[in-house]
Order: structure tokens, then C-alpha cells, then sequence
């Protein structure tokens, strides 16, 4: 296998997310899609690829350049609403264009920008990880198929503020801490989760798409 990691696309007006499952934790209804940011790593997999490393024979090599221009340019014609769609998207482009290529691990990390104003004119780059998700696709006799899919929120920081105890522990002569029945509590998190079917990830029918604002919400909630 070989690869390229973090190629930065940028999509503006993309196809908006609507008509999410709304939950009672959570406000989300949806994304505009104004602007769409992300860093796309692609992993190629392929028996073909060995005589590059045993025989020094590239000839079935796809130069990892181009393999970020593909990415950089296929961006543009993206059709569809979610982060996991766009990597079946470009990893399909990927599989139909170079039949060396057996399978691939997408992932794509979301760059997040947050409007500035209610306008929405302006959005503001956030530094915080969020959307993740990484996606495996292989070529069959059918096409193109999603082998895994693991969708995921990194960098949830949650800071609960009254509530939570920490008593009962070991005390002996190097203890100096006090116990306490009610203290502030900061939490990091990431979470991750799966489909019962994958391609619901793809945003197709956006009422079996779990959002990942919506995982978090309801994170913060329990």
C-alpha cells in the first residue's frame, strides 16, 4: 500500500443538508453546506504495487500527485450533502479510473468553519477536530462497494460543572487530597459509530443520516 495524506479541499455551494431525524437533545436541523472543508488521506491497497518495492518497477504506480489533483479537482463535481459521501465520491472516481488500484481507505477530517454573523457572509475558521470519518472501499463485479465505514466526533471537550464526586478513595500518609461531593469535571471525547447499512452514511435519504452535530448534542446531554 501507499498513499497521500492531507490533501485540504475546499467546496463552496455544495448541496445543503436537509431534512434530518431531529432528536429531543438536540436542535440541529441541517447545514448549508456554504462552505465544505476538509483534509482527504487516501490509502491505496493493490497486489500490483509490489514491484515497486521489491523491483523498483513503478509502472503501475499512480503518483501520489496525481492522485491529489484527482482529489482536488473531483471535489468540484461532488453531488451530495455529507463528509462520508464525499469520500465514496472521490474513492469511487479513484477505483473506476485506475483498475490497478483493489481497494482504498478514505478518511477524510473535517476543516470546520462557523458563520460569523447571521448572514452567514462570514464564517470563521474553528481549530477544533470534529467530523472524521474513514471509509473503505473495493471494486467488485457489481462496482463499487463499501467494504467499512466508521463515522466519527473527535475533540469533544464537555465541562460539567456541578454534579460530580470524587470520594471513597485510598487514604493514607501521602494523601493531602480533600474528598469531594461536588466538583467540576472536564471531559475530552471522541466517539465513534457504525451503520446497520453503510450507505446511509451517504446522505441519500437524510432521515437515516446520523449527524455528527447531533451526536455530540446528545453527548453533552447525557
Amino acid at each position: 500500500s501507499y498513499g497521500k495524506a492531507g490533501v485540504p479541499v475546499y467546496r463552496h455551494g455544495a448541496l445543503p443538508l436537509r431534512g434530518v431525524r431531529q432528536i429531543p437533545e438536540s436542535s440541529f436541523a441541517g447545514r448549508s453546506n456554504a462552505i465544505v472543508a476538509a483534509e482527504i488521506t487516501v490509502e491505496v491497497f493493490g497486489e500490483r504495487f509490489l514491484p515497486s518495492y521489491t523491483e523498483g518497477d513503478n509502472s503501475a504506480v499512480v503518483a501520489t500527485d496525481s492522485i491529489k489533483n484527482l482529489v482536488l479537482r473531483e471535489t468540484g463535481t461532488w453531488p451530495d450533502a455529507t463528509l462520508e459521501s464525499l469520500l465514496y465520491w472521490l474513492g469511487s472516481t479513484l477505483l473506476r479510473e485506475y483498475p490497478q488500484m483493489e481497494r482504498l481507505r478514505m478518511t477524510g477530517q473535517q476543516l470546520r468553519y462557523d458563520p460569523h454573523s447571521a448572514h452567514g457572509v462570514l464564517p470563521a475558521r474553528s481549530h477544533a477536530v470534529n467530523e472524521a470519518p474513514t471509509l473503505d472501499v473495493v471494486r467488485d463485479d457489481h462496482g463499487v462497494q463499501i467494504a467499512d465505514l466508521r463515522s466519527e466526533r473527535r475533540a469533544l471537550e464537555l465541562l460539567k460543572l456541578t454534579g460530580s464526586a470524587f470520594t471513597s478513595f485510598v487514604r493514607d500518609g501521602y494523601t493531602t487530597l480533600p474528598e469531594r461531593r461536588d466538583r467540576p469535571l472536564f471531559v475530552g471525547l471522541d466517539v465513534g459509530w457504525r451503520y446497520a447499512v453503510a450507505a446511509d452514511a451517504l446522505g441519500n435519504d437524510p432521515a437515516r443520516y446520523v449527524a455528527s452535530e447531533q451526536v455530540r448534542d446528545l453527548c453533552a446531554t447525557v
